[in-house]
């Protein structure tokens, strides 16, 4: 919480805040990397022409809704 309001004071409490956004960073390429995994799986079948500028495009607009709400 303190990294997000304030990335200076947090690190005038001496939190690691580099150390916080890498692990952050970690996990979150963890999570996606195993919902990729889970999306091959279900399609049996993934090419470069499945993922169109509007899928992409789709996918924007379902985070930033979904952040609105949250």
């Amino acid at each position: 919480v303190a990294i997000r309001d304030s990335e200076t004071a947090a690190k005038s409490m001496g939190i690691d805040v580099a150390a916080y956004k890498v692990r952050s960073f970690g996990i979150s390429a963890t999570i996606t990397g195993l919902a990729g995994c889970l999306y091959a799986h279900k399609l049996s079948f993934i090419s470069p022409e499945m993922f169109t500028l509007l899928l992409s495009i789709e996918f924007i607009i379902v985070i930033i809704i979904g952040g609105v709400f949250s």
